[in-house]
C-alpha cells in the first residue's frame, strides 16, 4: 500500500532515499537484498482488486512471446496505436516480441484465429470505453484469440489522453493482463490496467505490467528476423465450427449491451454469462460455450468523473 501511494518508486529511488538516511544499518541490511523484489507480486495485494486471473497465449519456449497484431483500426487511431504498441514491446523487462501487421478497417471487428486484432466503431451507449474479448481453452485458460474494441460513441471526440490509455489498457487485456485495480477513485497507480478518474497519469505501461508478463511467458532472449512469422505458422489454431462461431457473435452481442449487463447482475443465479468480480459495475465476464471453449470478457467502464 505504501509503495503505492508513493507513486511506485523503482529499486534505485528507494536505495538513494534510504541512502539519505544515515546510520540505519539495519535497514541497509535489508536493502542489501531488495533487488530480487518481484513488483509485479504487488497484482496478488491490491486492496482495490476483486479478481486477477490471468490467461495466456501459448509460447514457443524461446523465452518470451511472439504475437502477430492485426491493426484494423482507421487514421484517427493510428497515432495511439503506434505508442501503445511501442509501449508494450519495449518493456523492462522485456516479455514481447510482436509483429503488426496492416489490415483494411474493419468495423465489424470480425475475430481472427490465432492473433490479437485491434479495431474501433460506434458500437453506441454501451457504457464501456473499449473491451477485450478473448477465445480461450476452457481447462487450460490458453488464449485462442482475441479482439480489442475501441468505442467511438466516446472516444472519437474525447481527450487525447482518453483514447491513448483505452489504446493501452485494452492491448494489454490482449496479452493477458488482468486489471491493476477497479475503482476509479484511489489514487493513480501509474499504469494504463489501473481504473482511474485520471488518465493523463496511467497512459503507459510500468514495470508491475511487464513483471507480469514475465510470469507468464519469461524474458525475450534474443530477437531474430522471420522467427515471428514461422512461430505463427506452427501456433496451434482452432477454427470454430458455424454453429459455435454464431453461438460467440450472439454472446459478444448481448455482453456488450449495458441493458443485459444490468439485468445479468439482476438475476446472476443460473446465467449462463457469469460475472467474474464481486465489484457491482463488472469488468470482467466468462461464459462457456461448449467443446472446451470459453469467452472471456475485460470490458473498461466509461470514465466515471463524477465519483
Amino acid at each position: 500500500m505504501i509503495w503505492y501511494f508513493l507513486g511506485q518508486p523503482s529499486t534505485d529511488e528507494i536505495k538513494g532515499a534510504w541512502e539519505n538516511f544515515g546510520g540505519f544499518d539495519d535497514f541497509r541490511d535489508v536493502l542489501g537484498n531488495i533487488s530480487d523484489f518481484d513488483f509485479g507480486s504487488f497484482y496478488n495485494n491490491d486492496p482495490y482488486l476483486s479478481d486477477n486471473t490471468t490467461n495466456s497465449w501459448p509460447t514457443s519456449g524461446e523465452g518470451g512471446l511472439s504475437l502477430e497484431v492485426i491493426n484494423a483500426l482507421d487514421d484517427t487511431w493510428q497515432t495511439e496505436f503506434a505508442a501503445a504498441m511501442d509501449d508494450w514491446e519495449n518493456g523492462n523487462p522485456d516479455a514481447l516480441t510482436l509483429t503488426i501487421t496492416q489490415a483494411e478497417v474493419d468495423y465489424n471487428c470480425q475475430v481472427l484465429e490465432g492473433v490479437q486484432k485491434v479495431c474501433s466503431a460506434n458500437f453506441g451507449d454501451t457504457g464501456w470505453l473499449g473491451i477485450n474479448i478473448l477465445s480461450t481453452l476452457t481447462d487450460s485458460g490458453e488464449i485462442l484469440e482475441s479482439i480489442a474494441k475501441m468505442n467511438e460513441y466516446y472516444l472519437r471526440n474525447a481527450e487525447q489522453v482518453e483514447r491513448q490509455y483505452t489504446m493501452c489498457h485494452e492491448l494489454g487485456h490482449g496479452f493477458g493482463l488482468p486489471h491493476t485495480d477497479e475503482s476509479f477513485t484511489n489514487p493513480s497507480l501509474g499504469n494504463c490496467m489501473d481504473y482511474t478518474n485520471k488518465p493523463e497519469e496511467n497512459l503507459h505501461p510500468d514495470e508491475t505490467n511487464y513483471q507480469r508478463l514475465v510470469s507468464l511467458y519469461g524474458t525475450v532472449q534474443r530477437r531474430r528476423l522471420g522467427s515471428l512469422s514461422r512461430f505463427n505458422a506452427k501456433r496451434p489454431r482452432r477454427v470454430l465450427s458455424t454453429e459455435l462461431r454464431k453461438e460467440y457473435d450472439e454472446a459478444v452481442a448481448e455482453i456488450e449491451q449495458i441493458s443485459f449487463r444490468r439485468s445479468l447482475a439482476e438475476n446472476a443465479e443460473g446465467s449462463y454469462w457469469q460475472l467474474v468480480e464481486d465489484n457491482p459495475r463488472g469488468s470482467r465476464y466468462r461464459r462457456e460455450l461448449g467443446d472446451d471453449y470459453t469467452i472471456v470478457v475485460h470490458m473498461l467502464h466509461v470514465l466515471d468523473r463524477n465519483s
